[in-house]
């Protein structure tokens, strides 16, 4: 889904900037293991600035003095015998209204 929305924007020529000003909070909604690889999916709600600028730089949309509340929910995962302490995010989704 990234890989299609950044290509969509390379296309139409336009850049999406994405400024995150705070994390308001974050909850760890899901914690599971399955198959020897741990996973947790995790709500953040934070204050972002979210602006598309066309190649020239014009706002095309969004505000670039104005932070708005988000929220959005990212699972990672991370194999449970590893010693690499990274996670990685292995999904997203956008809560339902």
């Amino acid at each position: 889904t990234f890989e299609e929305a950044i290509e969509k924007r390379k296309k139409a020529k336009t850049a999406l900037e994405v400024e995150i000003s705070r994390i308001v909070t974050s909850e760890i909604l899901t914690q599971r293991e399955e198959k020897g690889t741990g996973y947790v999916t995790v709500r953040f709600v934070s204050e972002q600035c979210l602006v598309t600028r066309d190649s020239k730089g014009k706002v095309l949309e969004g505000d670039p003095d104005r932070f708005t509340e988000v929220t959005d929910i990212w699972t990672f995962a991370r194999p449970l015998e590893s010693s690499d302490p990274n996670w990685k995010l292995v999904a997203t989704q956008v809560p339902e209204a």
